[in-house]
């Protein structure tokens, strides 16, 4: 999925994902169309402007969050996030 958080919560580009939901600045829950096998399915997460992704929260088989910050830890919304999921389909 690649999307965009900056001025409003949008999503450019993806495949498997039904919907995002901004939590705040920084936060965004990623809500995928077909649930993983289970919810240890590994997700990477990337941001470019010099931020940092990672997911803050335990996710489970159909919910993920994503969390940006600058390199010194501020949440922080961007233009150009990425969010991708590695597993099995239920």
């Amino acid at each position: 999925c690649y999307f965009n958080t900056s001025s409003s919560t949008s999503i450019t580009g993806s495949f498997n994902v039904s919907s995002l939901t901004d939590l705040g600045t920084g936060y965004t829950k990623i809500t995928i169309t077909n649930a993983m096998a289970n919810a240890n399915d590994i997700s990477m997460q990337c941001t470019c402007n010099n931020f940092q992704a990672h997911n803050p929260n335990t996710p489970t088989a159909t919910e993920f969050w994503f969390y940006a910050s600058t390199a010194n830890g501020t949440a922080n919304d961007g233009t150009r996030n990425y969010f991708t999921l590695h597993g099995d389909l239920a």
